[in-house]
């Protein structure tokens, strides 16, 4: 991932709620599965599969929205 990509991610997770955020750091950065994470969280699997869910749609939702504005263009 270069540079852009990298704030961009940021930028656009920066939107996301801090507890689905978390969900996909564990999820997917760190691996865990559904049960690690949610022992890691102090929740339920199905609610740590439901909170990536949701975490996912709405970056989905964020890209396919108005891009994300950088520094370098005004924004």
């Amino acid at each position: 991932m270069n540079g852009e990509s990298t704030w961009r991610l940021a930028k656009l997770l920066a939107l996301v709620p801090d507890e689905q955020r978390e969900i996909l750091r564990l999820r997917i950065l760190l691996g865990l599965s559904a049960e690690e994470t949610a022992e890691t969280i102090g929740s339920t699997p199905g609610a740590v599969r439901i909170g990536q869910h949701r975490a996912l749609n709405r970056l989905r939702d964020l890209l396919t929205a108005q891009p994300v504005r950088g520094h370098h263009d005004g924004g």
